[in-house]
């Protein structure tokens, strides 16, 4: 299928305004107030540029509703993008396995373009968009300041669904309610679902 730029370009410029905006539009500061900045920076076109399969966005083109996946890496905390991208691809050869990680210090980095598929969900990556939370929180919590940039990623992806009828989001998940993975982690999967950020 040959690349283009409408639904997942859009996608990426209105994450990357709604990052952007001073006001807090989103409720995300209120939600994790005291946390610093978080910032938004999409590296796609040059971290991951060899391996590129892509899937439709356009419901107009029989596009799905799309799930969004939380994950964790299960590595340490100060993984960078490009050795968690060296590590999806040596597993499973189809490069970045997510479209984002987001890390330690708030930064969020897009590493694909949104209608790549990555492999991240076992026999559904056609049909979600993975966010990978870099560290290991089956015990320890998600620092805030990640929270933060996750409830800005999603309110940027209702609100592109919200003015795109042509793209659809059925919900927000943990990756472990799909496949029989510990993944988004113990800890962190509960934090997630007691502040909003998965839907059931």
């Amino acid at each position: 299928m040959k690349k283009t730029i409408g639904i997942s370009g859009g996608i990426a410029i209105i994450i990357a305004l709604i990052f952007s905006v001073d006001q807090d539009i989103s409720g995300c500061e209120a939600a994790f107030p005291d946390t610093g900045l978080v910032s938004y920076s999409n590296v796609a076109d040059w971290i991951d540029p060899t391996i590129k399969k892509y899937k439709k966005l356009s419901r107009k083109e029989g596009a799905p509703k799309f799930r969004v996946v939380w994950h964790h890496t299960a590595t340490r905390l100060d993984l960078s993008a490009s050795e968690l991208c060296r590590i999806t691809n040596d597993r499973f050869s189809l490069g970045c396995s997510y479209v984002a990680s987001i890390h330690a210090g708030g930064e969020v980095i897009q590493v694909n373009d949104f209608n790549e598929i990555t492999a991240s969900v076992r026999l559904m990556n056609s049909r979600v968009i993975s966010f990978a939370f870099v560290g290991n929180f089956e015990n320890k919590e998600i620092p805030d300041i990640m929270l933060k940039a996750a409830c800005k990623i999603k309110y940027s992806l209702e609100k592109y669904a919200e003015l795109n009828p042509d793209f659809e989001i059925e919900g927000f998940y943990v990756h472990s309610d799909f496949v029989n993975t510990k993944c988004a982690g113990k800890v962190g999967s509960k934090q997630l679902r007691e502040c909003g950020l998965v839907s059931n």
